[in-house]
């Protein structure tokens, strides 16, 4: 009688502590999903601004111009002049003050532009990699780097400074002196394939991999340090700053992210969906969504979004992502139905506003 008094008991008791546990796992489930969804939020604290001074970005329009030929994206700016490729094989060089043409080369072939950093131009020809001098758009070299890679630049205020590859589960350095690669570091992603990645060239790497999940990765060891799943597609590689990534997703969102655990700071809804990347510029990323004629700045230490620009055309115009250096800021737009294709290249004024001290009290 008190062997079946005891099990009855023992029973119950478990049948407690299983329903408690799953009410408690329920409950931090629902805070979870609650605080990932939840809307425009800055509930969850900042921990330390990017900037040490708030940052306001003046833009003026210095020319714009329309192309003869469909424009590959995107224009790169860089040393006072804006490069452009054409679907034909032309890349063209223009003054970055008055927009006139420096030197106009022919590449057929050619997929598009990579990156415009020292002085040279990276073009991606098939499964080459070939640099053009900045100057005249002279042959400096080429090395066949195949088809199956990723390649991504780390973005400072001044223009690019690195360019990567990635091969499989390898990442290399590339130097754009001679084009010779230099292995940085092996990946241990396993059997998934990433999409897209970008890093911040000493210590982490950012993958996105098709499941709308990105993975950070540490460059020194290879061993994935946390991941973060976004509510819908990844689309662009996100942008690393020194204590947060930004994740853009198709749902429209910014996810703001600590970049040492992956902890969701904050999120912030665009006007529309966000397909391409943006643009590093201290704490804010300059960026353009998918058919806007709007180009704004989303400031990753507060969430705000503010208009830098916006065309006059009618609403068939669209910005693409732009490209910042040297104080220049070139970017191109395109009608949706005709097709036309412009280059517009802006001068930008960088200010600090001075935060307001509070008095004290005599």
């Amino acid at each position: 009688m008190n062997v079946k008094s005891d099990s009855r008991l023992f029973s119950a008791t478990a049948i407690v502590k299983s329903l408690l546990a799953f009410l408690f796992l329920s409950f931090v489930g629902i805070h979870d999903g609650l605080r990932a969804v939840s809307k425009d939020s800055l509930r969850y604290p900042v921990q330390k601004l990017v900037d040490r001074h708030p940052i306001k970005v003046n833009i003026n329009k210095a020319w714009e111009k329309k192309a003869e030929q469909k424009l590959l994206p995107r224009p790169l700016v860089n040393g006072g002049s804006v490069f452009a490729a054409f679907q034909p094989g032309i890349i063209e060089a223009y003054g970055a003050a008055d927009g006139h043409l420096i030197w106009r080369k022919e590449m057929p072939g050619m997929n598009g532009l990579i990156a415009a950093l020292e002085s040279s131009i990276l073009v991606k020809d098939h499964e080459k990699l070939i640099a053009l001098s900045e100057k005249n758009g002279d042959l400096l070299w080429e090395v066949d780097v195949g088809s199956d890679f990723l390649y991504s630049t780390v973005k400072t205020d001044g223009g690019v400074s690195m360019v990567a590859l990635l091969k499989g589960n390898i990442l290399f350095g590339l130097n754009m002196t001679d084009g010779s690669m230099k292995k940085v570091s092996e990946l241990r992603m396993g059997l998934e394939r990433p999409t897209a990645f970008s890093f911040d060239g000493k210590r982490n790497v950012a993958l996105v991999f098709e499941n709308r999940t990105v993975s950070i990765f540490s460059i020194k060891r290879g061993k994935k340090l946390w991941s973060f799943r976004g509510g819908s597609r990844v689309l662009a590689a996100p942008l690393i700053w020194p204590r947060r990534i930004v994740v853009m997703c198709e749902d429209n969102f910014f996810y703001c992210l600590t970049l040492k655990k992956g902890h969701q700071v904050f999120r912030k809804k665009s006007e529309n969906r966000l397909l391409n990347d943006g643009v590093k510029l201290r704490g804010l990323l300059l960026f353009s969504p998918f058919a806007s004629r709007n180009l704004s700045s989303f400031n990753i230490s507060t969430g705000t979004i503010q208009p830098l620009f916006s065309l006059e055309q009618e609403r068939h115009y669209f910005i693409t992502a732009p490209s910042f250096s040297e104080g220049y800021l070139a970017c191109s737009y395109s009608d949706f139905f005709s097709g036309s294709d412009f280059i517009i290249n802006f001068s930008v004024i960088i200010e600090e506003v001075p935060r307001e001290r509070t008095s004290s009290k005599p």
